[in-house]
């Protein structure tokens, strides 16, 4: 079974994260991504994390410092499989030292972060979408939904490193075998 290898990264250059100030020619993005959390420091606070990966990967892009704001935080480890953000593409900054048309910087977002080039292979960007310049990810967020796999029994191999394997002889009525009936009811 192959683990996921965590590669030490350097930062993007910094952009203030507080307070955030957005141009007001500047065009506003929301996209979902999901990754493997098992490489990753948490949603954002370290060169190590989804946020800072993605980035790395819009400053490649538009050769300028873009923040991403998620809909909410996760812990080291933690695995998404649809979370939401939005970042602001200033204008002008499309790497090329003009703006090109919103058509343009548009497609080559899409097409930069969907295929997944200069990503890590343990996150992926699968909406690119504009959003109106009042939106925000944090504050639209309706809730998270939190998945526990527990697994009794026997488990397939891919599934072992996103599930708690109880290794309990599931037959009989044993305290354990009620406990896990109550939680799992």
């Amino acid at each position: 079974h192959r683990r996921p290898v965590r590669q030490q990264v350097t930062a993007a250059p910094a952009v203030p994260r507080w307070p955030y100030e957005i141009s007001s020619t500047a065009i506003r993005y929301c996209a979902l991504c999901a990754y493997e959390g098992s490489v990753f420091d948490g949603w954002m606070g370290s060169p190590q994390a989804v946020a800072a990966a993605l980035e790395r990967r819009l400053h490649g892009l538009f050769a300028h410092p873009v923040q991403v704001v998620g809909a909410g935080r996760t812990d080291a480890g933690v695995h998404a499989r649809a979370m939401a953000f939005h970042f602001d593409v200033p204008s002008g900054a499309d790497g090329r030292g003009s703006a090109g048309t919103v058509g343009e910087v548009h497609a080559r977002l899409r097409s930069a972060l969907l295929l997944g080039g200069g990503l890590p292979r343990e996150l992926q960007v699968y909406v690119v979408c504009r959003a109106p310049s009042q939106f925000h990810a944090r504050e639209a967020c309706g809730g998270k939904r939190y998945v526990y796999r527990l697994a009794v029994g026997g488990v397939a191999p891919w599934q072992l490193p996103y599930c708690w394997r109880l290794q309990v002889l599931y037959s009989g009525a044993t305290t354990e075998r009620r406990a896990i009936d109550k939680g799992c009811a």
